[in-house]
């Protein structure tokens, strides 16, 4: 067992300065939602974090830009499900606006299925066992055939 001191000593070894932290997070905030940082890179030019810090920074800093820009997507449902229905790509809309396709897909299934936030995951999987074959009341015909094929595969 580490005394108090030993410890102590240990955490101020560890700690990593403000200006790295800063420096590390201005690099992932910089990249686009749908790329993956090159953690290699970053490992080498930050030798003194391990890469479990540089993978925690990451997930935290994602998590973070998720939460921030969720509300700003749910008020813009309307134009993205435009965009859908238009027949553009899932991820091409989710690339033009950052946000995780995954993310958009289940608000995209929330505002034209009409479902409630939590029966979107069992809807995602198992497709068709959720959504049935013909579109309930309300919902857009087409949104309603082009969503199932694509939950589904």
């Amino acid at each position: 067992r580490l005394s108090l001191r030993r410890r102590r000593r240990r955490r101020r070894r560890r700690a990593m300065k403000l200006s790295e932290y800063e420096a590390i997070r201005g690099y992932l905030t910089a990249l686009p939602c749908n790329v993956f940082p090159d953690m290699d890179a970053l490992k080498a030019s930050h030798p003194g974090v391990s890469l479990d810090t540089l993978v925690s920074i990451y997930s935290q800093e994602s998590s973070r830009r998720i939460r921030g820009s969720h509300g700003r997507h749910v008020r813009g449902i309307e134009a993205h499900a435009r965009r859908y229905l238009g027949g553009e790509d899932v991820f091409a809309i989710a690339d033009a606006i950052d946000f995780p396709p995954c993310q958009l897909m289940r608000l995209l299934l929330e505002h034209l299925l009409c479902l409630g936030h939590k029966s979107v995951g069992p809807c995602l999987r198992d497709p068709f066992g959720r959504i049935p074959l013909e579109p309930p009341e309300g919902t857009p015909a087409a949104a309603y055939a082009r969503a199932h094929p694509e939950v589904s595969s």
